[in-house]
Formats: structure tokens, C-alpha cells, sequence
């Protein structure tokens, strides 16, 4: 949908844009839509605030199983944050595209061309935020979001419904400095915690089993890529609370500890078959036979022939780092 046709949709139902911030609560296309958003006066005036400019919340609301829902923007100066809770979507950008289903997190940078929409059959529920404001650069590397990299799964996170919430109720009128400011606390917040963990610490056995299922993924995977988005879509959470607890658990990175799988693996192999150094490298996911060659030296201390040579006397072991 367009933005001129849903601010039509808007003027028939006598919703007057230009005094926004004013709750709208329709049925476009028969879904639910409740946002709030800062008439474009406003927006202007708050951007240009010395101490409110940096992060500066505009725009929110929450979409409902919306069938049909789609927008396409230009270049704009916003961020947005998009929470899925059920359903599936799309986002495309720049010749990219994504998938968002449950528990993921859309990050549509500014000055972007981009669309973004609900699938035809499984239309999608969602929480949304729009920010301007320098700060945006450092809450999306905090979330993990690259060029490459639009959307996270965050897993479900009730606590963020409830501050996507708080942040809509921030949203309503009188909106004087001190409310604009709480405002910006609040959606700081919101993608700070989503950043880290649900607010509140996850149980010994919810990390432990989230461990176990992406081990036991590495090791029906060992001969394809590292894939770090797949393993936290195992685990259940952000990036940097499964990196955090991955090491915790393990002693190693995700990435070390998936080379080491890789290395055992290639001396499986070298013991028990014939194939040359190359074939086992491209066997196991590496394009370069010269990096497997290095990367088995680092951590075995001896090169792939020399293990070859000697395994059948036990002299050689993989050392654990």
C-alpha cells in the first residue's frame, strides 16, 4: 500500500494527519492498524533539538495478521524497526532479499531504496518503531545488522511487545521536551535490551539445550560453511548472547569450535582413507586447499602428509586450544 492511498484511507475516516500525534485504529484491507506518529511540523522541530536530535522516536504502531500490508520508501531519513510476532513478510533492498518470520527483527536502514510487505498466505503481525538521529548507527552494530545483514532472529521476546507498547503510550500528546525525551529513553531501551537478552536471565537448562542443538548441527554440517545466522536461529536469542554463552559453555568461539569439528573431521580422513590434502579440504568447505593446509598446521602442529605418516603409531594428536 501507498502512503498517499492509506493518507486517503485516513482523511475518510476523519483521522486529520496534519494535528498527529492522534491514535488511528482502522481496519485497512481487513487488518488491524493502531499507530501514532509526529505530524511532519514536529518532526522538524524536534531533529533540529540541540539535546533531543541524536535519537529522536516519531513514529509507532503495530499491524495484525496485514493482509495486503506493503510499502516501498525512497531515500528517506529514518531507521526502522520492524519485530515480526507471528506470521511471515519480505523485506527488499538494494537487489537483496530477506525473509522475516517469527521471532525476527527488520532493520530497514536510511537512505534506502527498499520494500517491505506481508506474505500472500501467511500475512504477518508486527511491532514497529521509525528513528532518526545519529545514534541509529550504533544500536543497529549493537543488534548485529550489516549491509548484508537486515534482518535478526531475536527469538520471542514478550517483554519487547511490552516496550514497543511503552513506547506507543510515550508517543501520545502533550509531547513538550521533557516527554520527547522520555520517549527517546525508551526506545533506546527497547533496542538495547533486544540487543543483549529478554530482560531478564535465561535458565542454565534453556542455554544448555540451545548449546547442544547447534553442536549437534555442526556436526551433521561439519563439511559445509560457517554460518553464524543459522546457529543463532538454534540457540534462541541475539548474536552476542549466543556468542557470549556458546564460549562460556565451550571455552571456544562458535567459529573455533566448528574448525576444530572441521580438523577432526580431515584427520578421520587422513587415517581412513586415501583421498589427498586437496580433496579432504574441498570435501570439508574450503575453497583454498593452501588455507586448510595452514589452518591444520595451527592446530594439529604438524602438516596434513606428516599426520598421514605417522597416525598409525599415535604419535601425532590434535591439540585442543
Amino acid at each position: 500500500m501507498s502512503e498517499r492511498k492509506l493518507g486517503r484511507i485516513l482523511k475518510q475516516a476523519q483521522v486529520p494527519v496534519s494535528e498527529v500525534p492522534r491514535i488511528v485504529s482502522l481496519d485497512l484491507k481487513s487488518y488491524a492498524v493502531v499507530h501514532l506518529m509526529l505530524s511532519f511540523t514536529d518532526q522538524d522541530v524536534w531533529r533540529a533539538h540541540p539535546s533531543l536530535k541524536s535519537f529522536c522516536v516519531f513514529y509507532a504502531g503495530w499491524y495484525v495478521k496485514a493482509q495486503g500490508h506493503s510499502w516501498r520508501r525512497n531515500n528517506t531519513h529514518e531507521g526502522i524497526y520492524i519485530y515480526c510476532t507471528e506470521g511471515k513478510g519480505f523485506y527488499r533492498c538494494e537487489g537483496k532479499e530477506f525473509q522475516v518470520g517469527p521471532g525476527d527483527l527488520l532493520y530497514c536502514a536510511p537512505f534506502t531504496d527498499h520494500t517491505y510487505g506481508a506474505d500472500d498466505r501467511d500475512p504477518w503481525t508486527i511491532y514497529w518503531i521509525h528513528v532518526v538521529g545519529s545514534e541509529i548507527a550504533m544500536y543497529s552494530s549493537l543488534l548485529g545488522f550489516t549491509n548484508d545483514r537486515s534482518v535478526i532472529h531475536v527469538g520471542n521476546r514478550p517483554r519487547a511487545v511490552s516496550m514497543f507498547e511503552t513506547v506507543f503510550q510515550f508517543l501520545k500528546p502533550p509531547l513538550g521536551e521533557a516527554q520527547m525525551a522520555l520517549l527517546g529513553a525508551a526506545g533506546r531501551l527497547l533496542l538495547a535490551s533486544m540487543a543483549v537478552e529478554d530482560g531478564k536471565p535465561a535458565s542454565c537448562e534453556t542455554i544448555a539445550v540451545g548449546i547442544q542443538r547447534v553442536m549437534e548441527s555442526m556436526e551433521t554440517k561439519v563439511d559445509a560453511q560457517a554460518s553464524i545466522d543459522d546457529w543463532v536461529k538454534l540457540f534462541g536469542g541475539s548474536r552476542s548472547h549466543f556468542q557470549r554463552q556458546f564460549k562460556r559453555v565451550t571455552g571456544k568461539t562458535p567459529y573455533d569450535y566448528f574448525l576444530h569439528l572441521k580438523i577432526h573431521k580431515a584427520c578421520s580422513y587422513l587415517v581412513g582413507s586415501s583421498l589427498r590434502v586437496g580433496e579432504i579440504a574441498f570435501r570439508l568447505g574450503f575453497a583454498d586447499p593452501l588455507y586448510f593446509s595452514r589452518l591444520f598446521h595451527r592446530f594439529t602442529g604438524h602438516s596434513a602428509r606428516d599426520y598421514r605418516r605417522y597416525a598409525h603409531v599415535d604419535k601425532i594428536l590434535v591439540q585442543r586450544e
